[in-house]
């Protein structure tokens, strides 16, 4: 009697002990797997929070070079990536109709130029101008806003007198085909004059 009396109370506990398992186990939500190699992705909407003041676009560099100012005795200037456009000018032009003045272009660094005209009064005197000339951004031209002219006088023996007129001369050059003609705003030195380079097959430009 006292055997299955036993039997049937470990009958009992052993049914309780699994119902309860049984119990605990259904409360637990399984875990869902993530994909391998994948990585966690938030809720359209959400992510982090962004300072306050920022905008989507990207921060602008702070390392670029600041603009170049130029003083007052310095001429303009400016680089460029194609290589200076003056090289295929460079070289010494004679006016076409007077025959008493000259010109000579030099390519100047990176995309500028010097330009120097000479025109004869007489045998004992000359006018001289100087200029730092730019390529138009057409390429029809080239203009220059810094010029200083000069009055030469050569006396008996040679010696040179010199006497500066003025140091703001503007102006511009127009290229064609064949010449190139000089349109000068402050005297309008240039009415008139054609420029023809000296040797053709040392000039590439025109």
């Amino acid at each position: 009697m006292k055997t299955g009396i036993k039997k049937i109370l470990i009958f009992v506990l052993t049914a309780a002990v699994i119902l309860a398992l049984a119990a605990c186990s259904s409360k637990q939500e399984p875990a869902q797997a993530q994909p391998s190699g994948s990585e966690s992705q938030a809720p359209a909407g959400t992510g982090p929070a962004k300072p306050e003041g920022s905008s989507a676009a990207e921060p602008q560099g702070s390392d670029e070079p600041e603009p170049w100012v130029p003083s007052e005795n310095d001429p303009p200037r400016y680089t460029s990536d194609e290589g200076n456009p003056f090289i295929d000018l460079e070289g010494m032009y004679q006016d076409e109709a007077g025959q008493r003045a000259s010109m000579v272009i030099s390519a100047y660094e990176d995309s500028a130029a010097i330009v120097s005209v000479s025109w004869a009064d007489s045998a004992s005197e000359t006018n001289d101008w100087i200029m730092y000339a730019e390529m138009d951004e057409d390429g029809g031209g080239f203009s220059y806003e810094v010029c200083i002219k000069t009055h030469i006088v050569f006396d008996e023996d040679g010696e040179a007198t010199e006497e500066t007129i003025y140091e703001d001369g503007t102006g511009r050059f127009v290229i064609y085909n064949n010449h190139i003609d000089w349109i000068d705003d402050k005297e309008d030195a240039g009415r008139g004059c054609r420029f023809v380079p000296v040797d053709p097959n040392a000039t590439g430009g025109i």
